[in-house]
């Protein structure tokens, strides 16, 4: 049971990141592509990343709960998510105008 669990969650990850680097580079115009995706990288990690051993902390000594830095991974993936499907759905709106 466990192999499908984590095999459906490695096909939901793969399906996720295959299409995110060519939409992400597809959000900046051309001249300050490079740019636009290292200070979004940069901040993602910085917020999500750099600060997540602190957040957990407060988090489990608020609630007392063990299973916290779960939730957390849990609120990051589905924040995620819908940004990729706000991004998507207006990349496709403007294409969809501009035919």
């Amino acid at each position: 049971m466990f192999a499908w669990l984590q095999a459906g969650a490695g096909i939901l990850k793969a399906a996720y990141s295959c299409r995110m680097p060519a939409l992400m580079s597809e959000i900046f115009p051309t001249r300050v592509r490079s740019t636009g995706l290292s200070i979004g990288y940069a901040l993602g990690v910085t917020l999500f990343g750099g600060f997540a051993p602190t957040i957990v902390e407060a988090f489990i000594h608020v609630t007392g709960d063990k299973l916290t830095p779960s939730y957390y991974v849990l609120l990051a993936a589905v924040l995620s998510g819908v940004s990729f499907a706000v991004v998507a759905w207006r990349h496709m709106s403007r294409a969809q105008r501009m035919a």
